[in-house]
């Protein structure tokens, strides 16, 4: 029963992807039926988070929110630390894609604060160049370009050339966002 969960569940995520949103649907709740029958935790918090993916990218955006407010609040109970950062994280794009700020802020906060204390150093680098985003979005500079200073410092260290550019480019938009033309051109650079 487990392995067809998983298939229902790899069926699903193809199924999305290939734009068949209708059977990737049935699918992903064959999945979360399944597991769920069988309390097998892990596999109902990918389902329910793979729903939620689906529902985002089909616009309905309050079924995915629910969604992903469910495998997060699963998973933190479950102690599944790698699953809540990450489905945190999900939930904080989808809100930065909403204009919902406070709600990014403090689900990009759990997965920077969990990300530091797993050790994940990449994902910690991610995680604050989308703090920051946020922060830029809210018009606080100084915050924005504090978290893009700091992922570039990790990033380095890490010697992560394609994190590096990334916080590297998102620096360039706070210095220019500040009118710092000087440190923009530096960035830019």
């Amino acid at each position: 029963q487990e392995a067809a969960a998983r298939a229902w569940g790899f069926r699903g995520i193809a199924l999305s992807r290939l734009g068949n949103t209708q059977f990737a649907q049935i699918a992903l709740y064959k999945a979360h039926n399944q597991a769920k029958a069988l309390d097998h935790k892990p596999l109902l918090i990918d389902a329910m988070t793979e729903l939620g993916n689906l529902h985002a990218s089909m616009g309905t955006h309050s079924k995915a929110i629910a969604k992903f407010e469910q495998a997060f609040a699963l998973a933190t109970q479950a102690g599944e630390r790698v699953r809540a950062m990450n489905i945190a994280g999900q939930t904080g794009k989808l809100f930065y894609s909403l204009d919902s700020q406070e709600k990014a802020l403090e689900y990009y906060s759990f997965a920077l604060k969990t990300a530091q204390d797993l050790g994940q150093s990449r994902a910690e680098c991610l995680y604050r160049i989308s703090l920051g985003n946020v922060l830029l979005a809210e018009e606080e500079i100084d915050g924005a370009t504090e978290q893009f200073e700091e992922a570039l410092n990790l990033a380095g260290q890490m010697d992560d050339r394609g994190v590096e550019i990334t916080a590297l480019s998102h620096l360039l938009k706070a210095s220019v966002a500040a009118q710092r033309l000087g440190t923009a051109t530096l960035y830019g650079d």
